[in-house]
């Protein structure tokens, strides 16, 4: 965790830097009530990506304390490093189509080219779906040598969590540029509602699934929600 502040510190602080260097420009000064009005939908807007991101990340930040408390502790680094290569290649997928590809998004948008808009935006969900389904399909082929190897013959199980995540993961990846595509829009508000609903669903499923099948049966529970989520939800609000 200090390494990880440490480094967006620094982000930051490059950012910051780099910025002062830059020739200023004229600013276009606002009346009051405009700045006010212009402050509250920035809130707005920052305020419900900020929601929707935590409404993403909770099933997955709960499944720890239900799998401590159903399936004992010893159980968890299974999980984890289960999870582990298909959570790096998502950082990878972050990379490569996430910032950049809505600052791209923001820009056309912003300039009223909708038809080119779209044309990028299916233009890079091609490129995203390609890429996540060779990468997904080479962790899930070679993962579980690689746990062997890394950690040892007793984490041979990990790669049973991660053969459980590996399609939904990889429909949520091949589907990555939705989400620049619905901050661009500004339409981000109705995941708010779709990834806390389908938290508490994963929750539910895996409350359930978890007396019979233990560690297997949360993870499905996490991976059944996301199919249903990347399958029909999201293609929904585009």
């Amino acid at each position: 965790a200090v390494a990880h502040a440490s480094g967006d510190l620094i982000e930051l602080a490059s950012q910051w830097f780099f910025a002062r260097q830059l020739p200023r420009r004229p600013t276009l000064l606002l009346a009051p009530d405009k700045v006010r009005v212009t402050r509250r939908k920035l809130f707005s807007y920052s305020n419900s990506i900020m929601l929707a991101m935590i409404g993403d990340g909770l099933h997955l930040q709960v499944n720890p304390i239900l799998i401590s408390k159903t399936s004992g502790v010893a159980e968890l680094p299974i999980y984890s490093i289960g999870l582990r290569l298909i959570s790096m290649l998502e950082d990878v997928v972050n990379a490569l189509f996430g910032g950049q590809i809505l600052a791209a998004f923001s820009q056309l948008h912003g300039a009223d080219k909708q038809d080119a808009l779209r044309s990028q935006f299916k233009r890079v969900t091609a490129l995203t779906s390609a890429f996540s389904a060779w990468a997904v399909g080479g962790v899930a082929i070679f993962g579980h040598a690689f746990f062997i190897r890394w950690m040892g013959p007793d984490f041979g199980r990990a790669h049973d969590v991660m053969l459980i995540m590996a399609l939904p993961y990889a429909l949520r990846l091949m589907q990555y540029p939705i989400l620049s595509l619905l901050y661009t829009l500004n339409l981000q508000r109705p995941l708010i509602w779709v990834n806390l609903a389908g938290a508490l669903v994963a929750i539910v499923l895996a409350l359930c699934l978890a007396p019979s099948f233990g560690l297997n049966g949360i993870v499905f529970g996490t991976a059944l929600k996301m199919a249903v989520v990347h399958l029909f939800v999201l293609p929904a609000l585009v």
